[in-house]
């Protein structure tokens, strides 16, 4: 039960990271007047390729935004593992364990 918990806290975390960011960049994308590549995906990522003279119009929140999905891939992991434990399929768990999983037909 603990580990349900903290996956879905884990997840639930990661995905208001990450969600956040994507609200903020789609909220800031239009006043962006100078950018590469994407517009969008600049708005979260930025470059430092215009050199001094230039103000980068951009959120820089690349990390964070990767570490909310880390987060999110990570809680769905811990409860994919909690889920595989009570549905009786003991296999994906013994997998994670180091043991081999074998199946008989």
């Amino acid at each position: 039960m603990k580990r349900k918990i903290i996956g879905g806290i884990i997840m639930l975390t990661g995905t208001m990271i990450s969600l956040a960011i994507l609200i903020a960049a789609a909220s800031y994308a239009p006043s962006i007047t100078t950018w590469q590549g994407s517009k969008f995906w600049f708005t979260i990522f930025g470059t430092n390729d215009f050199g001094n003279e230039v103000v980068v119009e951009s959120l820089f929140l690349g990390l964070p935004f990767i570490m909310g999905i880390v987060l999110f891939i990570l809680g769905l992991i811990q409860a994919a593992l909690f889920l595989s434990d009570h549905l009786g399929l003991t296999c994906l768990s013994r997998v994670t364990q180091d043991q081999p999983c074998i199946t008989v037909q």
